[in-house]
């Protein structure tokens, strides 16, 4: 047990002192008692993980829970670390950019004879080793035919629906067809028909005010690490893009307000697969005046 806290004692000074606290996302990789092979959610984001490695540095830090001796559980620990690098590695990660690989051991509890499962687990940071291009901004293109803006995509326009009839004030509607690279504030190109879809709306109910609000997925910090300031505000900085993008489309700064709310607020619990932390990774609208 002494172990466990000289170590995580340790890991919290390398990340500070190394800047490691930058990283952009956490992964949890989750275990079956006493197994050091990842449950097939885990193997899903580290497959996620491994083809979009590129430009990545990488810290794997593994425990287990109460169950069993102490000495059991800090080699049953190190083997679940060893055995996520040695899966990454044959998966094409180069060795290189893996930093740290380490077992911490048993994470001190009691209950019953089914453990924690929260604490069976790996953690992996995932940062940034170059900061990367940034991603393509929202653009639109005039209609020919009314000269108004209409999203630029490729595939089908997904949006949600904005029923302000039955919508009540302080109602959150949940956009659900918005999300965002990791650890940026740029929307994924499918994301373009959902805020022209809000910015349809504003604009043809000029009475309507409404508060963004921005959440982030898969962090350990009270937010997430927005890499272009940076801060730890990547929930504000989502809200605030969106926000800024209906400013400049021409809505009424008075009828618009941005607030982060990091990950306070989760849909899902566990971030435990790419599509959970997608859904983590949102704006929403809180509807204040209509």
């Amino acid at each position: 047990m002494q172990r466990f806290f000289v170590l995580l004692l340790l890991l919290s000074s390398a990340i500070l002192q190394r800047g490691y606290g930058q990283y952009f996302d956490t992964l949890h990789i989750r275990y079956a008692i006493g197994a050091s092979e990842p449950e097939v959610a885990g193997k899903q984001l580290l497959d996620s993980l491994a083809r979009h490695h590129e430009g990545r540095t990488l810290l794997i830090y593994s425990y287990a829970d109460y169950l069993g001796s102490e000495r059991t559980n800090q080699h049953l620990s190190d083997k679940r670390a060893l055995r996520i690098k040695n899966y990454l590695l044959k998966k094409g990660v180069p060795e290189k950019q893996v930093l740290a690989c380490t077992g911490l051991g048993q994470i001190p509890g009691h209950g019953g004879a089914e453990g924690n499962p929260q604490n069976r687990r790996s953690d992996v940071f995932i940062r940034k080793k170059n900061k990367p291009a940034p991603a393509s901004p929202i653009t639109v293109k005039p209609s020919p035919a009314q000269g108004t803006p209409i999203a630029t995509e490729e595939t089908a326009p997904q949006f949600s629906a904005i029923d302000l009839s039955t919508a009540k004030v302080n109602d959150v509607i949940r956009l659900q067809h918005i999300g965002f690279y990791p650890g940026r504030a740029d929307v994924l190109p499918g994301s373009y028909a959902e805020v022209e879809h809000l910015y349809q709306v504003l604009s043809g109910n000029p009475r309507l005010k409404i508060r963004l609000e921005g959440h982030v997925c898969c962090c350990v910090y009270p937010d997430g690490y927005f890499e272009d300031t940076p801060t730890w505000q990547l929930s504000v900085q989502r809200a605030y893009a969106i926000y800024k993008h209906l400013l400049d489309r021409g809505i009424d700064a008075a009828r618009l307000s941005y607030q982060g709310f990091g990950r306070t607020r989760p849909i899902t619990e566990q971030d435990s697969t790419s599509a959970e932390g997608q859904v983590n990774r949102r704006v929403e609208v809180r509807i204040i005046e209509k």
